[in-house]
């Protein structure tokens, strides 16, 4: 939070505007054209820094240099638990979760688990649990709350594509079972034969 405070100061003074809906993200805009942009966003002590013209970076990198002690990793290739990918050439770039993902089968316990082809069973419908308490799910090694929490931040991030099956498990974070549990494997047990899935954007 110190950090932030600081480094927020520092950019305001050369020029750059915070973003109103995410605190994390400063502007600075030398001109109208989108080359004269630059984009610097803040998470923890990491600055991602984004601008069409490559100048731009070095100039603000060597502004901060003068006022802290910075270790430049070069391009970017990992940013909040996502691996990115860039062909100039075809001017792409694509992010991906694939470490992530691996981790949370693994913490799971479904690392060698038998992969599904849906998300979800569409056949099974799910209802608020009237018998088990959240308490006798833990003691089982069930813990929901943490499963549906990291596929929530799969899909806000590079999964869209188990975002009903994630939206319809975070209706009974209150009211969960192990007919919950085995629906939240599911999701598991599709991720796991597509854990290489890249998202272009």
């Amino acid at each position: 939070r110190k950090f932030y405070e600081v480094i927020s100061k520092f950019l305001i003074s050369l020029g750059f505007v915070r973003c109103s809906k995410e605190y994390c993200i400063f502007i600075h805009k030398a001109g109208e054209d989108w080359d004269d942009w630059i984009i610097a966003i803040i998470y923890v002590d990491d600055i991602t820094m984004i601008s069409r013209k490559l100048a731009n970076i070095t100039l603000l990198k060597k502004e901060l240099c003068k006022r802290f002690k910075m270790t430049d990793l070069g391009e970017i290739s990992y940013l909040l638990k996502m691996e990115v990918k860039r062909n100039r050439a075809l001017k792409l770039l694509a992010i991906s979760q694939e470490n992530y993902i691996a981790k949370v089968l693994k913490r799971f316990g479904m690392e060698d688990c038998k992969p599904a082809k849906t998300p979800e069973n569409v056949s099974v419908v799910l209802e608020p649990e009237l018998v088990w308490t959240a308490e006798q799910m833990k003691a089982k090694g069930m813990d929901y709350p943490s499963v549906v929490g990291a596929l929530q931040h799969l899909v806000q991030s590079t999964r869209p594509d188990i975002a009903n099956a994630v939206r319809i498990l975070s209706k009974f974070l209150k009211c969960y079972g192990p007919t919950h549990w085995k629906a939240a494997m599911r999701v598991l047990e599709y991720l796991k034969p597509h854990v290489k899935f890249w998202h272009a954007i």
